[in-house]
């Protein structure tokens, strides 16, 4: 799953963040398994007012595959955006469902979900993503129980990391979770934790 970020456009370069998905037999060759590319796209009145989707994200669960992604109303360069999260699903990769919206129980107006990843396991979702203002970004994790409405959220201490966080994506392998974060000073990093709260620095995988 990606959403298209051209560096050439006709109208502004945000307005391609479509969510796409492509398939692969071999993870080498990519292609479109849909007669179009996007799951879902942008009405007229939506680009006239410089919306955007962000940050998809794919989960297995019970046989469905899901895809969750943002939508950002109110246009490009405004410090303040309503940030919708959706996700849609299918069991083939070529009809989706109708968007089913996401629901946050968080007691604050501050927390945006920035780069949401998502697990399914033991009957549950798990949702660890980013949120703050910029240089000032934390990573934290919510629980539910229908991958719909999210609560139990927690502060991820992410120890001896002391970069801004931006773009994350979690797995968990064996008995450990892996955090990889891409951060605003462009490094890339992966940590590593037993309870999917703490986390350690495990590596450093790329710098500028």
């Amino acid at each position: 799953a990606f959403t298209p970020y051209p560096i050439h456009s006709e109208v502004y370069r945000d307005r391609f963040e479509c969510p796409c998905v492509v398939a692969s037999n071999d993870g080498l060759q990519w292609k479109y398994p849909l007669y179009k590319e996007y799951i879902d796209d942008l009405t007229d009145e939506q680009i006239q007012e410089m919306d955007y989707f962000s940050d998809p994200e794919l989960v297995m669960c019970n046989g469905f595959l899901y895809m969750y992604y943002r939508l950002s109303v109110g246009g490009i360069g405004l410090s303040q955006k309503n940030v919708h999260v959706y996700r849609k699903r299918t069991k083939d990769g070529v009809t989706w469902s109708e968007r089913e919206n996401i629901h946050f129980k968080i007691n604050s107006s501050n927390f945006t979900v920035i780069s949401p990843t998502i697990i399914y396991e033991d009957n549950k979702f798990l949702l660890w993503f980013v949120s703050g203002e910029k240089f000032h970004r934390k990573v934290y994790r919510m629980i539910s129980n229908d991958g719909i409405t999210w609560d139990n959220l927690l502060e991820c201490n992410l120890q001896e990391y002391r970069y801004d966080p931006w773009h994350i994506d979690c797995k968990h392998n064996g008995n450990n979770y892996y955090l990889t974060i891409y951060d605003m000073t462009e490094k890339l990093v992966v940590l590593e934790s037993n309870d999917g709260i703490s986390f350690d620095v495990l590596k450093t995988v790329l710098v500028p």
